[in-house]
Formats: structure tokens, C-alpha cells, sequence
């Protein structure tokens, strides 16, 4: 499902040119995430009532990211070999990506996605939500970064504000957003 919402995303079209071989890399490149993100973060689905998968939110804990080196490489190590030689010679220019993050502890929101059929009914905006929730109870902010130049819009609806607009030659642009913990205040005692 994962592979499906961003067989388009310019990440992985740069990453991946020739479109016949996109949706196969992409989807063993995320499968990767998954396991990282499920062994070292949180993996949230949205589910239908007939249990048919509509959604997914990969997470890394506040201080936990960059998530454990050896960690990472056991649970890409599986995927590695299918994601082609290009990949392999791009793949070391993500490190500039972890550069940019705050330095304080955050909510990291590693990857969400939304089976093509279903986006725009509010999948995403429940699966961010559970966590706005949990992050402005505990006082810790949100960080994302996107590829995509269509989502900064989408995620300033839910709070999120611009941090920086990232050009690094290797890369492709993106956008960095951080959401602030919306601290309730206590209401006085009588």
C-alpha cells in the first residue's frame, strides 16, 4: 500500500527514474522502513471495518532518531540487494536529510501514506492526529520532512509551520515543518 501512494513522490521518481521499476523499488525500499520504524519507532495503521489497510504512519519516538545504526542495517540489509544500482550510488546523499533536524526531542514522522483510492477522505489527518494529540499532552513537537512540493499546504491545516526549504545539489528540494505542542493551560482554581 505504501508503494502505491508514492510510486509518484518526487523522492523516489528521482531516486528512480524508469517508472516500470519504480512501483517493485520503491515498495522494498519502504518494506525497509517498516521494519525500522516497527522495530525502533511505532507503525500505525488505519483499517477499515472489513480490516482492508488504508492508511499507514511510520514514527520515530522523541530521542530516538536517528534510530540505532546496526539496527537500520539489519533491517534494510533484506531490501538493499532489490533496490538497484542507482539507488546504491544515491541513496548516501539522504544523510543530509537527518542533518536538518531539530535538535530538541521530537515526534518524527518518518513516512505516511494512503492507499490512492482513499486519499483525501481524512485518513492521513486521523493517523497525524492520534499523535497531535499524544505530542500536545506530553509537550514534544512534531518534525517532517516532504518531497513534495503539494503537501507543505496539507500539513499547515493541521498545525504544522514551514522550518526550512532544503536545496543540497544531490538532492531533490524539500521541506522541513515542525508542529509545536498546543499546551493546554490550566484553568485557574477558585
Amino acid at each position: 500500500m505504501l508503494g502505491r501512494a508514492f510510486v509518484d513522490d518526487p523522492l523516489y521518481t528521482w531516486m528512480w527514474p524508469d517508472a516500470g521499476r519504480r512501483l517493485r523499488r520503491v515498495t522494498a525500499f519502504i518494506e525497509g522502513e517498516v521494519r525500522i520504524a516497527a522495530r525502533s519507532g511505532r507503525v500505525e495503521l488505519a483499517v477499515d471495518t472489513g480490516d482492508h489497510l488504508l492508511g499507514a504512519a511510520l514514527w520515530a519516538l522523541p530521542g530516538r532518531y536517528p534510530f540505532p545504526h546496526l539496527r537500520s542495517g539489519l533491517a534494510m540489509a533484506t531490501v538493499v540487494p532489490r533496490l538497484g544500482v542507482r539507488a546504491a550510488v544515491r541513496l548516501p546523499s539522504m544523510i543530509a536529510v537527518d542533518r536538518v533536524h531539530p535538535p530538541e526531542p521530537h515526534w518524527y514522522l518518518l513516512t505516511i501514506g494512503v492507499e490512492p483510492a482513499m486519499q483525501g477522505r481524512g485518513v492521513a489527518a486521523t493517523l497525524i492526529g492520534a499523535r497531535i494529540t499524544e505530542a500536545d499532552a506530553t509537550g514534544v513537537p512534531i518534525y517532517l520532512e516532504t518531497f513534495n512540493p503539494a503537501n507543505p499546504t496539507y500539513y499547515r491545516r493541521l498545525g504544522f509551520t514551514d522550518r526550512q526549504t532544503v536545496e543540497i545539489r544531490r538532492l531533490p528540494r524539500f521541506w522541513t515543518m515542525l508542529r509545536e505542542p498546543a499546551i493546554a493551560v490550566p484553568a485557574p482554581q477558585e
